[in-house]
């Protein structure tokens, strides 16, 4: 006969576990939308930026990615979308979801883009420590008011953005 504390150890074990797989699968799986292709050039008046995101930081499946204050949903490693925006100044704001349930650190990208334009913006994630990398990154909770999960955001030049947006999938709404 099992002893009830044993009993108890095996069900909180196999509960755990099976917690662990249902969260995982929020982060899990490789980006299934269309791979990149380049869409013309803006008209005038309007500009083109491509956002995108490829780091590997493990247990940071998703970012959730905002745009002038609308939710544009997640984005997940190896993904991209591309908006077509007026020419002019845009907030671009982005958070790292941990498993998928919650904001782990989150990161605000100010800029401008000219009629015509083709803007890339690099998300990318660091877990190495802030004092070497941005001070804005935040997370809730912190008593230190710092993450130790750093979210980056930063424009790049077109000749990167493109080199490294190529082998990306789109981002599925």
């Amino acid at each position: 006969m099992i002893k009830r504390q044993a009993f108890t150890a095996v069900l909180q074990a196999a509960f755990m576990a099976a917690l662990l797989a249902t969260v995982s699968l929020g982060c899990a799986g490789k980006p299934k939308g269309p791979r990149f292709e380049a869409l013309a050039p803006p008209e005038a008046g309007s500009a083109l930026v491509y956002i995108y995101r490829d780091d590997q930081v493990r247990g940071v499946g998703s970012a959730r990615l905002k745009f002038d204050d609308e939710d544009l949903g997640q984005l997940k490693n190896g993904e991209y979308t591309a908006l077509v925006v007026y020419a002019g100044r845009h907030t671009a704001g982005s958070a790292l979801m941990w498993f998928g349930l919650f904001a782990r650190s989150w990161n605000e990208l100010r800029f401008q883009v000219s009629s015509g334009q083709t803007q890339y913006i690099r998300l990318s994630a660091s877990t190495q420590s802030l004092a070497a990398g941005p001070a804005d990154a935040t997370a809730p909770g912190r008593s230190n008011a710092k993450a130790d999960v750093a979210l980056l955001m930063s424009a790049v030049p077109q000749s990167t953005g493109s080199l490294q947006i190529s082998t990306m999938r789109r981002a599925r709404p």
